[in-house]
């Protein structure tokens, strides 16, 4: 019985030993693994576990070196695992030889360096320096340096774990000695693998090939000095970044697939570095996969016919300004694939010397999404297809994105911050099945979202595909001097017969804005107004209800509770429309009932109970009032200046003055800062009142002008910008007249287009088009005799001439 109970306590005894736990304290002072006052039970057994931290006595960085000479170190595991904030490193030096030196027979996960540890392997052994016969596995923070003469075992690297947290541990590779063949990366899975040659003299050239796949779920960094030719018959997987300050050498064999870089990672990827990418004939393709984003950061030549870029489904390809995408290979973005763009001069369908994609072959998607996000004004470029599946405005600079083609969107127009600025020759077309999303707007606090806000708007005309009676949002605006106006509209349709509208919003009075149906109608907007039409050809497909929107700009309330609340009692949307009796502002269908909702002196908008049955034939709304308490605390009929001798005259003329105090006339020699130069008292007279005042002190080139107009209660606004030209008038000259074909229109020098309207008599619009250059002919051929009046308005104000059709 004693001899039994003897053997028991032997045997538990010789568990216990076997599963020793051995830490290292550093007692011994020389960083020598060999010395046994280094550790809390000595120097460490085959079956020791063994753990070398900070806990036990060894604080701070510090470094453990292996035995020298032919000699094998063994434990059953072995963890480095410093405190957080220090650096702890094993070091298997170059002194020793043995094949292996380092040995670790445990099974799992046996070998484990944790956020600040380093196993730095020098040894010049031949071959096998280092083995182990469960799972080495590096969590993020910790790094294996090979730096050893040694081959590197394809069981240490297959067998390097995959668990979460072990995606940027480093396995860096630094051998010495000549050429390093690297034949068993294929089909190995590392957190974050680096190629270097500190170990070397600064110089290492690798080599390998496989037909399995090479997977990195961190980084790939091919550092200063080294040349990677790379055979890989496989993908090289990466979740993290690739940086090249080395060489890669990428020449496979022929295969049927595979042979490509795939960026695959969940957090944004970075291709990056001051080296070189050289890419095979058989190299195919470099792919941002669904879910990834990639920052392109280095520029990429595609040398060969069958190397390509290719954006995959739901991939997120990031472009800049430095950096391009060139060659006589392809750039593929598939559909929902989205590209993202910096370059001022957007995307280009051939090749130039412009733009991020200058490829031979550019396959842009129709259903691909396009993000314009540069930090200055940019055009779209004529790459973008006529249809795509989403545009997003993200300019970090809230500068302007400037459509260079007309295009449909399907899917979505996101407004982030920036401006889209369009054309009546460039414009976006939204899709009945087509969001708009952005941040919240001054509408929001009214039930209304995602149509746009201050930061990011449709700035000139856009079109909208309806084929659905529920409310549609036009995400309209205008950039006009130093003004960002958003001023969206909406439509709900009267049925479901698709019909294509377009809207556009003008800060500034209407060229007949004195003509107007009174009564109902007391007054109009001499602020805004809209243009709304329809292409529809049957009457009842273009009818819709209107929703107008008001802004501080639109001066809708004074700010006086009680005019305020009779103002929102008497505000209409007014129609400038033909009833019969001639084109006039008129309250559309009979007078119908208004809704509006808002602060009158903030924002708000107006909605019409019934649908607008004129067909907007003509399109021009605006809001208007049913009484005394009008819309704007002055109603201007005329603001112009022009050079007289060495002065400039600047003159204006309004009616239905209101409790205005005075006008002060602003100077500005850029259009952006302006000061006074004079004062004039209001005169208040319910009908015509003319003004002038005179710059005697011009500036020698182009000044600019506007009127700030100031109430009884000390509250102002701005009138439109006027500019003058040095050495010239702002004078409008037409000939011949009388016309019979071809009527000749010099304009004044401006940097905005000019809208141009014929008007006949009745106050009908019988001719509209718009222009960019100052010189320009009208055909008037189809015109009938009479009498017509042109109206030109842009930026400088609005003008008119008279003319004689013969």
């Amino acid at each position: 019985m004693k001899k039994q109970y003897l053997l028991f306590i032997l045997l538990n005894a010789f568990s216990l030993f076997a599963a020793a736990q051995n830490y290292w304290t550093g007692i011994g002072g020389d960083g020598l693994w060999g010395t046994g006052t280094n550790w809390t039970t000595g120097v460490p057994l085959n079956t020791d576990n063994v753990v070398i931290d900070n806990l036990h006595g060894a604080a701070g960085n510090f470094n453990v070196t292996l035995p020298s000479g032919v000699v094998t170190t063994t434990v059953s595991t072995l963890q480095i695992t410093p405190t957080a904030g220090n650096l702890i490193t094993l070091l298997l030096p170059s002194t020793n030889t043995a094949q292996p030196g380092l040995t670790v027979t445990g099974a799992g996960d046996c070998f484990i360096i944790n956020d600040g540890g380093t196993f730095r392997n020098s040894s010049t052994a031949a071959s096998a320096s280092f083995s182990l016969t469960g799972t080495f596995r590096i969590n993020n923070g910790g790094k294996y340096w090979h730096s050893s003469t040694a081959v590197i075992l394809t069981s240490t690297m297959t067998k390097l774990s995959t668990a979460v947290g072990t995606e940027y541990g480093i396995f860096e590779i630094d051998k010495i000695g000549g050429i390093s063949l690297l034949t068993g990366l294929g089909g190995s899975t590392f957190g974050t693998l680096a190629f270097s040659a500190v170990s070397n003299g600064g110089t290492r050239t690798y080599s390998g090939s496989s037909t399995s796949d090479l997977t990195i779920r961190g980084d790939f960094l091919v550092n200063t000095g080294v040349t990677y030719n790379c055979g890989l018959e496989g993908n090289i997987v990466i979740a993290g970044n690739l940086t090249i300050n080395g060489t890669i050498n990428w020449g496979p064999s022929v295969g049927p697939t595979k042979r490509s870089f795939l960026f695959n990672g969940t957090s944004n990827q970075i291709i990056s570095g001051s080296g070189t990418l050289t890419l095979g004939a058989d190299f195919r393709n470099i792919e941002v996969t669904a879910g990834a984003t990639v920052f392109l950061n280095k520029s990429i030549s595609l040398p060969n016919a069958g190397n390509s870029v290719v954006i995959n489904a739901d991939g997120n390809l990031q472009t800049n300004t430095s950096n391009i995408i060139s060659g006589v290979g392809t750039f593929t973005q598939n559909s929902k694939g989205l590209l993202g763009i910096v370059s001022p001069t957007g995307i280009t369908a051939a090749p130039t010397a412009s733009g991020p994609i200058q490829t031979t072959t550019r396959n842009f998607s129709s259903g691909g999404k396009y993000e314009y996000n540069g930090a200055v004004a940019q055009f779209t470029g004529d790459g973008v297809p006529s249809s795509v599946g989403n545009l997003i405005i993200n300019n970090s600079m809230n500068e302007t994105v400037t459509l260079t083609n007309s295009i449909n969107i399907d899917n979505e127009l996101s407004l982030q911050k920036g401006f889209l600025t369009t054309t009546s020759l460039s414009f976006p077309t939204l899709r009945d099945t087509t969001t708009i999303s952005s941040s919240n707007s001054d509408y929001f606090n009214y039930g209304v979202s995602n149509i746009g806000w201050k930061n990011s708007f449709i700035n000139g005309p856009m079109n909208y595909d309806i084929s659905t009676t529920s409310k549609k949002w036009f995400t309209t605006g205008k950039i006009s001097g130093t003004d960002t106006l958003f001023a969206p509209v909406a439509l709900d349709k009267f049925n479901t017969t698709p019909a294509t509208y377009t809207s556009e919003y003008f800060p500034a009075a209407h060229f007949d804005f004195a003509n107007l149906q009174n009564p109902p109608l007391h007054g109009i907007s001499e602020l805004e107004f809209w243009n709304i039409n329809c292409s529809a050809l049957a009457t009842p497909d273009k009818d819709a209800k209107v929703t107008l929107t008001w802004r501080p700009h639109s001066k809708v309330g004074d700010g006086n509770p009680v005019n305020d609340a009779a103002a929102l009692a008497d505000l209409a949307i007014a129609h400038y429309y033909d009833d019969g009796n001639g084109n006039k502002w008129r309250l559309d269908d009979n007078n119908p009932v208004f809704i509006p909702t808002g602060s009158p002196a903030d924002y708000g908008f107006i909605s019409t109970s019934s649908h607008f049955t004129s067909t907007f034939t003509t399109p021009a709304f605006t809001l208007g009032t049913k009484s005394i308490f009008n819309i704007l605390p002055v109603r201007f009929l005329h603001f112009n200046a022009t050079r007289q001798g060495k002065n400039i005259n600047i003159q204006w003329q309004t009616k239905e003055e209101q409790g205005i105090d005075h006008y002060d006339v602003e100077k500005s020699m850029d259009g952006i800062i302006f000061k006074k130069i004079v004062s004039t008292k209001a005169l208040n007279n319910y009908t015509l009142n003319n003004y002038i005042a005179t710059d005697l002190l011009p500036n020698n080139d182009s000044s600019f002008y506007r009127l700030k107009i100031t109430d009884a209660q000390h509250k102002s606004i701005f009138s439109n910008i006027i500019k003058v030209n040095a050495g010239k008038t702002n004078a409008i000259i037409i000939y011949p007249n009388p016309v019979t074909d071809e009527l000749r229109v010099n304009l004044p020098a401006s940097e905005s287009r000019y809208t141009i309207s014929i008007v006949n008599t009745s106050g009908q619009i019988v001719k509209t088009i718009t222009s960019a250059t100052q010189n320009l002919i009208v055909n008037v051929t189809s015109l009938t005799k009479g009498t017509y009046f042109l109206y030109i308005h842009n930026d400088l104000g609005i003008f008119s001439q008279q003319f004689t059709k013969h």
